[in-house]
């Protein structure tokens, strides 16, 4: 998507066995020149990509699947020997996945395997609590990049978000059934779920989601500009949401916002989930969300969003 920046931009935010084979094949690329262990190596500075021995799937994992995709989940088992291109078990520790590592897309190559492929359906020939101890286990193989959806461009955005503007990968959940207030009175009380559809609204299925407090008066100082933040947002693909977490009440906040003539509406984190999902011990804070309530990444205090139109405009 070309993105024209804008010519005004003073006051932007600162800041088991084959089983698992066909998970790999055919779900994966390799066609990118940028060697993949120094993007992983560059991108673990606050999330331990590790998998605990404790791991009730771990067993799981060993039993059914680390020969083929090795003991570490590097696709080097001892029956990936003269395996090669898309027959060759995949290495989950790469950031390479041509779609992504989330739980839920792990569950449907499971259940429904991967056509052309080796991986054949798995449906429920294994228990539901099994099962689900497998994917989360595989999850813990994958670096935190690869659980950012790889199509339009995101993996590599978010990935220079981190990279090179301060962001921290996140593996924090914002859990659907949280209430919030909000400041609309066409919805003045909504969920979580229900603000998580808003991002099959957007090219992306992304959205940035700012937290912020009436008693934080950075963020009061630029809550202004959030509506050209979202006009960027929006351009890029994403969505963009408010929510206040300082102050339950959204009569309240929306008092507040009309004594600073600010037009902006607003969220509130009425039973306090939001707080108790993530680390707000200092606002604001933005968060990257993606449809199913994974916080992906997140950035704390100001941001200036002139880097992503910029990193944008490096990219055409």
């Amino acid at each position: 998507m070309n993105v024209a920046s804008p010519k005004k931009m003073k006051h932007w935010w600162i800041p088991i066995p084959a089983l698992l084979i066909g998970l790999t094949a055919g779900v994966w690329t390799s066609n990118s020149k940028t060697p993949v262990q120094s993007t992983v190596s560059s991108s673990l500075t606050n999330i331990e990509r590790s998998a605990p021995k404790d791991h009730p799937g771990r067993l799981l994992y060993l039993s059914n699947c680390a020969r083929c995709h090795g003991l570490e989940g590097r696709g080097d088992g001892p029956e990936s020997a003269g395996l090669a291109g898309a027959a060759r078990p995949r290495d989950f520790t790469s950031t390479d996945w041509k779609s992504d590592a989330r739980s839920v897309t792990i569950e449907q190559m499971l259940n429904k395997g991967v056509p052309g492929t080796s991986m054949a359906a798995f449906g429920s020939t294994i228990g539901e609590i099994d099962r689900q101890n497998l994917i989360r286990y595989v999850e813990t193989l994958a670096p935190p990049a690869a659980r950012i959806p790889n199509n339009h461009s995101q993996r590599k955005r978010v990935q220079d978000l981190v990279d090179r503007f301060g962001w921290q990968w996140s593996s924090d959940r914002l859990k659907p059934g949280i209430k919030l207030g909000s400041t609309d009175g066409d919805r003045p009380e909504v969920t979580v779920s229900e603000i998580l559809k808003t991002a099959t609204q957007s090219e992306t299925r992304l959205q940035f989601v700012l937290a912020w407090g009436v008693h934080c008066a950075i963020c009061v100082e630029k809550l202004p500009e959030t509506a050209e933040i979202q006009s960027v947002l929006s351009r890029l693909g994403y969505g963009y949401q408010l929510i206040c977490v300082d102050e339950p009440s959204p009569t309240n906040v929306q008092d507040f916002l009309n004594s600073k003539v600010i037009k902006s509406k607003s969220l509130t984190d009425s039973d306090n989930g939001i707080k108790l999902s993530t680390d707000l011990s200092l606002l604001p804070v933005t968060m990257l969300v993606d449809e199913y309530g994974n916080i992906l990444a997140k950035f704390t205090g100001v941001f200036d969003w002139r880097n992503v139109i910029q990193a944008s405009d490096d990219a055409k």
